[in-house]
């Protein structure tokens, strides 16, 4: 469950959009979640996400 993203609170899908669209891919942003029984923060660089792999029609 993700807490926090560059130290502002996200408690729905719309807080998140809005802090990862104030950023550009390459940044580096931190991220605080849960995983387990705790918090973890964690550096990571923003990437593109992959283009979805889809079979070819019939």
């Amino acid at each position: 469950i993700i807490i926090s993203l560059d130290n502002v609170e996200i408690n729905n899908v719309r807080d998140l959009i809005k802090v990862m669209n104030k950023h550009a891919l390459g940044d580096k942003v931190r991220l605080e979640l849960f995983r387990g029984q705790g918090k973890v923060q964690l550096e990571i660089v923003l990437e593109k996400a992959p283009t979805p792999k889809l079979p070819p029609p019939a």
